[in-house]
């Protein structure tokens, strides 16, 4: 088998290989935590279940009381690659395939590697081998390699795509080309936005505007020696602006929804609550979650702390080695020097608030402050990384490393990094006091390979073994520092598996189904199961997400709630509870309210106040709401 066809099995081997866990056993999941299983899991299983009865979800009637379902752009109903998903039949008991879920996951990660090659291509590395390289980097290693969230994997696997399509609009000498190539960038970036997440699209777009800017402003810019300059500046801003649109269209059946839904609703933080709408102050949008300085020494060892942020910087050993030699080797190129840059800045981006650059984008930058993951701009990073890491691969395979002082000085390094590490942890480990943790261990078992396949290749090496034991040592890196899943024995012992606490409340929802009339249950504060009503169709008045409308917000936790939302029924385990629960399934309880108000009601008697004077009303002790009615202004008639 030859060509690029070759390449792409190869790939297909080594994202299943890497994801054993999760496609060739039952043990390990990636929705375990509590977010997992009641936002991913419990949105993903009400979509499905909606979908094989007969119904597009626009409306969730089992959470916050009933919300707009598609207001949330993170369930992504509209991405096209979830169909598989939401028909795969449920199993035996009613619950969604995690077995699918996790097979879907794999598949954005397969084609990520497969977009990855491509682009790698068109930039110019024309080693096979080194492309390979390159997106088994971008695909299992850094930011998406690691990422948790299957909404967020589902959209940062078009980048490649998208900037693939983007060189080839750019580079079209004929107009026809240049806007079919740019229709498809957009699309590729509409189906990023389908997929649910805000941040990615974001950083996407960041991305696009940026080499399209470094493009026009080339002067040895892959177009006619006629074109001018001023028509190279119209081509960019032409192909930029027809990628929005494209995108906008294509993405407009979730993004007209969403913005919608923003300017009515209300999110938060851990550290903040505001409207959509409001700008997200700095101390969250930079302060919250980012890169620690020390997150420059996380390049080098898989087990720094990274700060606040979800992701470190940390790429590989190997592939950092590759980075730089694809910078040094091949900085006259002019894609190089780009790549370069967007790895420099997006890092420095990713440290929030100790960064002024990112300071000064949150101040002019429109909506910047909506990216209040800054940590998260390690996306951008790694994808110029494995990138220049293909150019640093095909430049070891085609120079002459043995002959170059310039590889014999990186091996010096690598070298003397293994003699200092060595007795700094060997030592302490000989008397029984390990200085650091088992990961600094692993780092140098890492470092220790790294050198020595670096070492065979720079000797002149260039056979099949030698490129077997490349990719096996940079798997092996990846992998190691790689702990996405969970065991789902491990969990169950530490009480952390939040599916099967979900699925223990089986017996719960039938007590509630069989229950006549309209109704909806709340949860105690022992209570945290919020999914639950997504899971088994029970109206309730919480939900797991990041967002509700803002009405809906001030409306609850008063003492008029359960009146207000016809709550007759409360889920809880017992705590700070002293009356009987009316059923009882394992450690859950449930309590009924004995004066419960039913779903609506007529009153003959109302009352005008501004909503300010209202709420405090609501808030600050029970009202007779089955008698009066509060209104922010008079009934017509």
């Amino acid at each position: 088998m030859s060509g690029p066809l070759r390449w792409y099995l190869l790939l297909t081997v080594a994202v299943a290989l890497f994801f054993w866990k999760i496609l060739f056993t039952s043990q390990f999941s990636l929705v375990l935590s509590r977010e997992g299983a009641n936002q991913t899991y419990a949105w993903y299983s009400f979509a499905a279940r909606s979908i094989q009865q007969g119904r597009l979800p626009l409306w969730d009637p089992y959470t916050l009381s009933g919300h707009s379902y598609i207001g949330e752009s993170q369930t992504g109903l509209f991405y096209p690659l979830k169909l598989p998903l939401y028909l795969w039949p449920f199993d035996s008991e009613g619950y969604l395939s995690e077995r699918v879920l996790h097979q879907m996951y794999i598949l954005a990660h397969l084609l990520a590697a497969f977009f990855l090659f491509l682009c790698a291509r068109e930039l110019g590395i024309a080693n096979e081998f080194a492309a390979f390289v390159a997106a088994v980097c971008f695909s299992l290693g850094g930011f998406t390699g690691r990422l948790g969230w299957p909404y967020m994997m589902d959209s940062a696997l078009w980048l490649p795509l998208l900037f693939f399509l983007l060189l080839r609009a750019l580079r079209s000498p004929t107009v026809s080309r240049r806007l079919g190539y740019a229709c498809g960038a957009g699309l590729a970036l509409g189906l990023a936005l389908l997929a649910g997440s805000i941040h990615v699209p974001f950083m996407d777009v960041l991305a696009v505007v940026s080499a399209a800017g470094f493009f026009a402003c080339r002067t040895d810019a892959a177009l006619p020696a006629r074109v001018s300059p001023r028509q190279r500046v119209a081509a960019a801003v032409a192909v930029v602006l027809l990628i929005g649109a494209v995108s906008f269209a294509a993405g407009a059946v979730q993004l007209l929804p969403s913005l919608e839904y923003a300017e009515r609703a209300r999110r938060w933080t851990t550290e903040w609550s505001g409207p959509f709408a409001e700008r997200i102050p700095y101390f969250v949008s930079g302060g919250f979650v980012h890169q620690a300085p020390r997150a420059v020494l996380g390049f080098l060892f898989g087990g720094v702390y990274p700060g606040d942020a979800e992701y470190g910087p940390y790429f590989g050993i190997f592939p950092l080695v590759l980075t730089v030699i694809g910078v040094w080797r091949n900085w006259a190129a002019p894609w190089v020097k780009y790549l370069a840059g967007l790895a420099t800045l997006s890092f420095l981006l990713s440290l929030g608030d100790y960064s002024l650059l990112h300071g000064l984008a949150y101040s002019l930058i429109p909506y910047f402050d909506k990216l209040w993951e800054a940590g998260r701009f390690i996306y951008l990073t790694h994808f110029a990384m494995a990138l220049l890491a293909g150019f640093g691969m095909q430049s070891l395979l085609a120079d002459d490393t043995a002959g170059s002082l310039f590889y014999r000085r990186i091996n010096r390094v690598l070298g003397w990094t293994v003699a200092i590490l060595l007795p700094a942890l060997g030592l302490p480990l000989l008397i029984e006091k390990p200085a650091v943790e088992e990961q600094a261990y692993l780092t140098l078992v890492v470092l220790l390979a790294c050198w020595a396949a670096y070492s065979y290749l720079q000797r002149g090496h260039r056979h099949g073994l030698a490129r077997f034991a490349v990719v096996a040592v940079i798997l092996a890196d990846l992998y190691a520092f790689n702990d996405t899943f969970k065991n789902q024995m491990v969990e169950e012992a530490a009480n952390a598996d939040h599916i099967l606490e979900l699925r223990s409340l089986r017996e719960v929802a039938r007590y509630l189904r069989s229950q006549p009339g309209l109704f909806r249950m709340d949860f105690d504060p022992d209570a945290t199961a919020h999914g639950m009503g997504d899971i088994y169709e029970i109206q309730t008045t919480h939900g797991a997400g990041v967002s509700m409308l803002a009405d809906y917000f001030n409306s609850l936790w008063t003492p008029n709630t359960a009146c207000l939302l016809n709550v007759r029924y409360t889920l809880g385990k017992g705590a700070d509870r002293s009356e009987a629960p009316v059923f009882t399934s394992g450690e859950w309880k449930i309590y009924e309210n004995p004066s419960p108000c039913p779903r609506a009601w007529v009153v003959h008697e109302t009352v005008v106040e501004p909503p300010e004077a209202i709420l405090r009303r609501l808030r600050e002790a029970p009202l007779d709401l089955l008698r009066v009615a509060y209104l922010s202004q008079p009934l017509p008639q």
